[in-house]
C-alpha cells in the first residue's frame, strides 16, 4: 500500500511504475560483463530514486527500492567480486521487478473501486470519498444513507460519493464487542458492545464477499432537488501493512492515501481531536452532526391527518 505524496494520483504513479519495470528489464536484457551490469544498475537505481522519490513516501522508496541488497551492491567492488556479480545484480533487479508488478496490482484495484462509470460516456469518473470514523459507523450504521454528505463535502448534489470505511474501524468493532459501558445515541444510552455488534452485523451484510464497494442509495430527483449516487466503500489493506499506533493517526494516514484514487477526500467525526489533526495536515475535515432517530411511516402518517 503506497502513500502518494499531495496531488499525486495513481494513474501518474502506475505509469511510473510501469516505465520502472521496462527500464529494468533492459537492465537485465543488456548483456556484457559484470562490471558492466554492476554500472547499468547503478544508474538504473539512481534514475528510479529520483523518479519514485517524488510520488510517494520515503519508507515506500525505501521498502521498494532502497532495500538491504541495494546498500550492499552501492558498498561492493565489482571488479573483486567475481563472475556472480551478474547473478547477484541479476535476483536484485528482478526482485524489484516483482515489488513494482505487485504495487501496479493494488493501485489499479483501489483504482476501480473509486471509479465508477458514466452514463452515455466511455469514461468513468472518480468518487468524492468521506472518510468516517469508528463512533460514526455506531451511531448511523442503518441510515448513511440519510445523511446530507454532500453538504459535509461540499460537493454538488449531482456528485456521487464514497462512504469510506477503513479497515482499523472493523478492529476496533471487533474489540468492542467485549468492552462494558455505555454511548449516547440519539439521547439514549446503549451497550458500546451492543452497537459494536450491530455495526459490525450491518457491515457483514453490506461487504458479503471479496467486493470493496456497494450501492447505498441510487441517484434520484426529489422535491427538495437531486441527490447522488452513495456508496459505502471498504478500505482494504494488505497483510503487509503495518498500522500505526493510534487508530485516529491510521484513520487520517487512509483519508491521506485517498487522495490519489478519489476527486476529494474529506473526514467526518464526532472526535474534535480527529478533526484538527486531520485540517492540521491539509485534509477537509467535519464534524458529524448528532444523529436522530427517522420517524417512524406510522409517525409520518399520523403528522400528516
Amino acid at each position: 500500500m503506497l502513500n502518494l505524496r499531495s496531488g499525486i494520483k495513481v494513474e501518474r504513479t502506475i505509469e511510473t511504475l510501469a516505465a520502472a519495470i521496462q527500464s529494468a528489464r533492459n537492465v537485465l536484457g543488456a548483456g556484457g560483463s559484470g562490471v558492466e551490469h554492476f554500472n547499468r544498475y547503478l544508474l538504473w537505481a539512481s534514475d528510479q530514486e529520483r523518479m519514485l522519490a517524488s510520488i510517494m513516501s520515503r519508507e515506500d522508496l525505501d521498502r521498494l527500492l532502497m532495500t538491504r541488497r541495494y546498500w550492499s551492491i552501492q558498498s561492493m567492488d565489482p571488479i573483486s567480486y567475481g563472475p556472480a556479480l551478474t547473478s547477484f545484480i541479476s535476483l536484485e533487479v528482478n526482485a524489484r521487478i516483482e515489488g513494482f508488478e505487485e504495487e501496479i496490482v493494488l493501485l489499479r484495484a483501489s483504482y476501480d473501486v473509486w471509479n465508477i462509470e458514466i452514463q452515455q460516456s466511455s469514461f468513468g469518473d472518480h468518487l468524492h470519498a468521506v472518510v468516517i470514523d469508528t463512533n460514526v459507523l455506531m451511531n448511523y450504521r442503518d441510515h448513511l444513507d440519510q445523511v446530507d454528505w454532500s453538504e459535509l463535502a461540499g460537493t454538488a448534489r449531482t456528485q456521487s460519493i464514497g462512504v469510506a470505511v477503513p479497515q482499523v474501524v472493523v478492529s476496533e468493532l471487533d474489540n468492542l464487542k467485549h468492552v462494558n459501558g455505555k454511548m449516547i445515541v440519539d439521547g439514549v444510552a446503549h451497550e458500546k458492545r451492543w452497537l459494536a455488534t450491530l455495526a459490525l452485523g450491518w457491515l457483514e451484510w453490506q461487504f458479503p464477499d471479496t467486493s470493496s464497494r456497494t450501492l447505498l442509495r441510487a441517484a434520484a430527483m426529489t422535491p427538495a432537488g437531486p441527490t447522488p449516487e452513495l456508496y459505502a466503500i471498504l478500505v482494504d489493506e494488505p497483510l503487509s501493512h503495518s498500522r500505526l499506533a493510534r487508530a485516529d493517526s491510521e484513520i487520517i494516514a487512509r483519508a491521506l492515501n485517498l487522495r490519489g484514487v478519489a476527486k476529494t477526500v474529506t473526514i467526518a467525526s464526532f472526535d474534535s481531536n480527529l478533526i484538527f489533526t486531520a485540517k492540521r495536515l491539509g485534509l477537509h475535515a467535519v464534524k458529524m452532526p448528532d444523529y436522530h432517530e427517522p420517524p417512524t411511516d406510522e409517525a409520518i402518517a399520523e403528522e400528516a391527518t
